[in-house]
């Protein structure tokens, strides 16, 4: 679940930009890096569009200083945090010797957060939830893999360990019953006809 989300469909695709840079953070830190940055560009464009600061031709350093400089009090912690996007996106995109690290993309994340945060409840007075940090799901999916593999081992002792059972033909009997009863309510459609008589 990502950290990014908006009632609001007018920034629908904000979150989704803001999203997709949070699920590179442990595959790819640099892509990350990248993607934040231009997240943080463009909801830079946008604030300063709705507070009417005009040019939106200006690069990201020049925007983050005509923000710093209006008279609107933007917080010195969301233009930081701008900054330090726009700077860790320009050593990934730019700098060969740069070296992403997860960590360094999970501290953008939590930078673009907070200005995610601030803008949702500054413009649109949305409660957003606290920040949850990312997991790496290639993790989660090697956990369940071997916890299904633990539970299909655990099941086939089972099986092989069962003692042998004789069914009575009253017991027989009744689970016919609820076969028929169980057939009754849920008929097949005319494909699964079709599938049932070619097959």
């Amino acid at each position: 679940m990502s950290n990014f989300n908006t009632s609001d469909k007018n920034y629908h695709e904000y979150a989704k930009l803001a999203s997709s840079a949070e699920s590179l953070i442990f595959s790819d830190p640099r892509s990350s890096l990248t993607v934040f940055g231009t997240f943080g560009e463009q909801l830079t464009r946008e604030i300063m569009h709705l507070d009417g600061l005009g040019d939106w031709e200006l690069n990201q350093k020049a925007r983050i200083d005509k923000m710093r400089y209006s008279e609107n009090g933007y917080p010195d912690a969301v233009l930081l945090a701008l900054d330090e996007i726009r700077r860790k996106r320009n050593g990934a995109t730019h700098d060969n010797q740069f070296i992403a690290t997860k960590g360094e993309a999970l501290k953008i994340d939590q930078k673009a957060y907070l200005v995610w945060k601030w803008f949702l409840e500054s413009f649109y007075l949305n409660d957003v939830p606290e920040y949850v940090t990312p997991v790496d799901q290639r993790n989660i999916l090697k956990s369940q893999a071997d916890k299904i593999k633990a539970l299909e081992e655990k099941i086939k002792q089972l099986q092989e360990n069962r003692p042998q059972i004789t069914i009575s033909e009253e017991e027989r009997t009744r689970r016919r019953k609820v076969n028929v009863q169980f057939a009754k309510k849920h008929p097949l459609n005319e494909e699964e006809t079709r599938q049932l008589i070619d097959s």
